[in-house]
């Protein structure tokens, strides 16, 4: 079978997500690489059928939080901490299960913050 290959991209002047669909209808080489940021799908969907990108930020269990990352090969989910660090050299994504996308690091920096 073969991956399916596509992006969503993040647009850092009206501060919006792009869908890969309205990347496609524009087409890509419209878009100033300079001002936008390409995320991946990672072909996994969270418990509510949500497509999961990099840059996502995932719950795994109520209190840990993740942020979705590409690295040569696989996605990874790094461990937002507590203190607001992140955990680097995380988990392989498709060994958690019962992930949620909670948000992503571009539009919700919020959920990077500190965690009581």
């Amino acid at each position: 079978m073969k991956r399916e290959i596509k992006f969503r991209v993040y647009d850092s002047i009206s501060k919006m997500i792009h869908t890969w669909w309205r990347v496609k209808k524009i087409g890509f080489l419209a878009f100033d690489l300079e001002h936008y940021t390409l995320m991946q799908y990672t072909e996994l969907k969270d418990k509510n059928g949500v497509e999961i990108y990099e840059g996502d930020i995932v719950s795994y269990i109520p209190s840990k939080k993740f942020i979705v990352f590409y690295q040569p090969g696989s996605f990874t989910a790094h461990r937002i901490k507590k203190d607001g660090s992140i955990q680097k050299g995380g988990n392989l994504l498709i060994q958690l299960t019962n992930l949620e996308v909670i948000g992503n690091i571009y539009e919700n920096p919020e959920l990077l913050n500190k965690t009581t």
